[in-house]
């Protein structure tokens, strides 16, 4: 469990901008099963799978979902920016790269989409060259 941290919106700073990856790598955790990816599923092998209790992703369950074009991440942040969520800097199950403790902060949301887009933002304040945040 992390701690929390509650920040303040300090004057922007610079910080090296970098792309936004389109996907993200497949991560393997040792000791996880496998789950089978599936695309156009007919609602009987959807039916199948749930009765049999086998868990599948989904890689086509947002085609046609307007959210899709709507959800970016500059209306998120001029529609909900002021809210404030808890990020955390790595996944507990990345134990080889968080060194047993998983750092938590409390910011707005607009701050978050900063982040992510490789803009200045609070988290800059945060950020090691070895770590997320």
């Amino acid at each position: 469990q992390g701690t929390h941290l509650w920040l303040l919106l300090p004057a922007a700073r610079a910080m090296p901008k970098w792309p936004l990856r389109e996907r993200l790598e497949e991560v393997m955790v040792e000791g996880a099963k496998g789950v089978k990816k599936c695309h156009g599923l007919t609602v009987e092998e959807m039916d199948q799978h749930f009765r049999d209790s086998t868990p599948v992703v989904l890689t086509d369950a947002q085609e046609g979902w307007p959210a899709r074009e709507k959800w970016t991440f500059e209306w998120m942040a001029a529609t909900y920016g002021h809210e404030t969520m808890p990020c955390s800097d790595l996944a507990p199950f990345f134990r080889h790269v968080d060194r047993g403790h998983i750092r938590t902060v409390q910011a707005p949301l607009a701050e978050f989409v900063r982040y992510v887009r490789g803009e200045a933002s609070v988290f800059h304040a945060l950020q090691l060259e070895d770590r997320i945040f």
